[in-house]
Order: C-alpha cells, then sequence, then structure tokens
C-alpha cells in the first residue's frame, strides 16, 4: 500500500510539472490541476487505508507481495529501491510524535488538496 502512497507523491510532483511547463497556457494550468486534484484525493484515500490496516491489523487484509503496476509502466522494475515492496503493511516503519508514516502522509495530502482549493481560481483565470 505504501508503494502506491508514493506514486500518488509522483503524481504530485509531475501534476507541478506539467503545470510548469506551460503556464500561459491554459490547458497545461488545468492539466496540471486536475493532476494535482487527482493524486492529492487518491493518495490521502491510500494513506487511509494503510492507516487502518496499520491500526487494525488483521491476517486476512494484507498486501501484495508483488506491486500491481501496468506493464506500459513497471515502475518497480525502473525504480526498484522507491517501488518495490520491502515489508508488510500492517508494520510501523517509523513514526515522529507518536504519529505513523501513513497519517503524516494523510496530513500532507490534506494540505495538498487545500493549497489546490485555494489556487484553483487564480490558476484558471487566463494569464496575462
Amino acid at each position: 500500500m505504501c508503494i502506491y502512497v508514493r506514486v500518488a507523491v509522483l503524481g504530485l510532483i509531475l501534476a507541478g510539472l506539467i503545470g510548469m511547463l506551460q503556464p500561459k497556457l491554459w490547458i497545461f494550468r488545468f492539466l496540471g490541476l486536475v493532476s494535482w486534484a487527482i493524486s492529492s484525493v487518491w493518495g490521502f484515500r491510500l494513506a487511509s487505508e494503510l492507516n487502518d490496516m496499520q491500526v487494525n491489523p488483521s491476517p486476512f487484509a494484507t498486501c501484495s507481495f508483488y506491486p500491481e503496476f501496468p506493464s506500459f509502466m513497471p515502475l518497480d522494475v525502473w525504480l526498484p529501491s522507491v517501488f518495490s515492496p520491502t515489508g508488510m503493511c500492517s508494520d510501523l516503519p517509523w513514526t515522529w510524535l507518536s504519529v505513523s508514516m501513513a497519517q503524516w502522509m494523510m496530513v500532507c495530502f490534506v494540505i495538498y488538496a487545500l493549497i489546490w482549493l485555494t489556487m484553483l481560481v487564480p490558476c484558471l483565470k487566463p494569464a496575462k
């Protein structure tokens, strides 16, 4: 599950790059905003699921040992150090201030979504 959270973070990075390519063109700003929103919401949903697996561990709710990326984008082959599974989803790899990584990612994705909401109107206005 945490591997897919990393993909959502990669989506946020790519959304920023899309918007940065040609900020004066409305279509690039729009595509960047849509990618940003999708990545924020999807990342929050994944981090929430991961948090649920960690807080309420069950032997029946486990992650796959093999990531399920599409054949045209095998991220686990291209960047195995980042996108290969290394542990169980119910493990707590680290905590900071008594908050797990999944919970911090939930906070981060909510912040990204709130920033997206504040940037929505200004970004859709025509550039001068």
